[in-house]
């Protein structure tokens, strides 16, 4: 396939993912030029991160996994008003013919206990990359397009380290996201799952059953099979169909 419809498709593919993001320590002030690896690093918890899967019926009335992959949704569990949250959706999918691990990411402050009233965006993100525990090499992403309404970005990821990524999220491995901004500020975040412990030796877990059936969605697909908010992602059982 060509570069240029190859990247078509990434970024085409972007119409799976939705904004997402639950209770973490507000970040203290830092200046810009201040090294990131000096930064206080802002513990999440691991009800901050959880699996998403989509599944549809294929030809034969065979099922398949349209995404698999990693929710973040930091600081949302706080009560804390002002807040910070922190939203990142980290999702393996179909591009044509291969998979492809994408990002959606997006920065946001809480001004008021009324659960209606409308969150502020904060700054872009920038620059984005995480760092799996006793694997030397960041995972870096590459933000494509412009911000969204609400500063939200999109990133793609190179395959194999996106999956490493993944991988690193399954087994429970402490993970940290570092995260620059357009208004020359940075943080870091550190979040670990937990651990698939129901994984039989010889059996695949949760993670590999899904991406294993990864399949392209079907020309006119219903929107139903793609993730839209973070209500969505909380309300739904990962293995269950839409």
């Amino acid at each position: 396939m060509k570069f240029a419809a190859r990247r078509q498709l990434v970024i085409a593919s972007f119409a799976a993912l939705g904004a997402s993001a639950a209770a973490a320590q507000s970040p203290a002030a830092a200046s810009p030029a201040e090294p990131a690896a000096a930064r206080p690093v802002i513990d999440l918890s691991q009800n901050d991160v959880f699996f998403i899967s989509r599944w549809f019926q294929g030809a034969g009335s065979k099922t398949w996994s349209a995404l698999c992959g990693f929710a973040v949704h930091g600081n949302y569990l706080s009560s804390d008003v002002p807040r910070p949250l922190w939203e990142l959706n980290i999702q393996e999918l179909m591009a044509g013919d291969a998979p492809v691990v994408v990002i959606s990411a997006g920065t946001y402050e809480v001004l008021s206990q009324d659960p209606k009233a409308a969150r502020q965006a904060r700054a872009p993100i920038t620059a984005l990359s995480f760092t799996v525990d006793g694997s030397p090499e960041p995972v870096t992403a590459r933000i494509v397009g412009q911000p969204g309404s609400d500063n939200a970005i999109k990133a793609v990821v190179e395959t194999a380290s996106g999956q490493r990524l993944l991988t690193g999220f399954y087994d429970g491995v402490p993970i940290t996201v570092s995260l620059g901004y357009q208004d020359g500020g940075s943080e870091v975040l550190r979040v670990t799952n937990i651990k698939d412990r129901g994984h039989v030796s010889g059996l695949g877990g949760y993670l590999q059953h899904c991406t294993a059936l990864l399949h392209a969605l079907p020309p006119g697909a219903p929107s139903a099979y793609r993730i839209t908010s973070p209500v969505d992602l909380m309300s739904r059982d990962p293995f269950g169909n839409p």
